[in-house]
């Protein structure tokens, strides 16, 4: 059977059993709130902002990986927020007294915007999680907790790019 062929047999089941094309879902821009910036800028260090926008970019790209979106999508995300688990390497220097065994409660909250082919905006997904117990904390970097919250919040946009959930037969 010919690849031409294939396709178009493909094609007619696709639209015979009422079942769509499974379009791609993309990471596009990850920027960061007015706010946060600033606290980039004078507390954690311009560094750490490009290591949660790789991790932000990074969990959202495993995630979305296999999503059976009803049509082709980009999330665009915005880091509203992050606490850390422990000092910055900026913090550390800053504060000599600091110790890289410090430890504290952490996490992120994240604003993202599905859009259509066009850059029409289809979806906001809005997340944040931050640890409320010290007990709980398994910080082994320093942004555990907010990379946590990157995977939760993929997680969800995993769900809302998916789509309803389809009835069972």
């Amino acid at each position: 059977m010919s690849i031409l062929r294939l396709l178009a047999s493909s094609a007619a089941a696709a639209v015979l059993f009422g079942t769509a094309w499974a379009a791609p879902v993309t990471v596009g821009d990850v920027t960061f709130a007015p706010k946060f910036q600033e606290k980039l800028d004078k507390t954690y260090g311009v560094r750490e902002g490009a290591d949660l926008a790789r991790d932000v970019k990074k969990s959202l790209a495993r995630r979305l990986a296999n999503v059976d979106a009803p049509q082709a999508l980009r999330v665009d995300v915005e880091i509203v927020d992050a606490q850390p688990n422990r000092p910055t390497f900026k913090q550390l220097t800053d504060k000599p007294g600091l110790s890289l065994q410090s430890i504290g409660v952490g996490g992120a909250s994240l604003r993202g915007v599905l859009r259509d082919a066009a850059g029409a905006e289809v979806s906001v997904v809005a997340y944040d999680w931050y640890e409320t117990d010290i007990r709980n904390v398994t910080a082994s970097s320093t942004w555990t907790d907010a990379n946590r919250a990157f995977h939760w919040f993929a997680s969800r946009i995993k769900g809302v790019a998916a789509g309803p959930a389809k009835p069972a037969a």
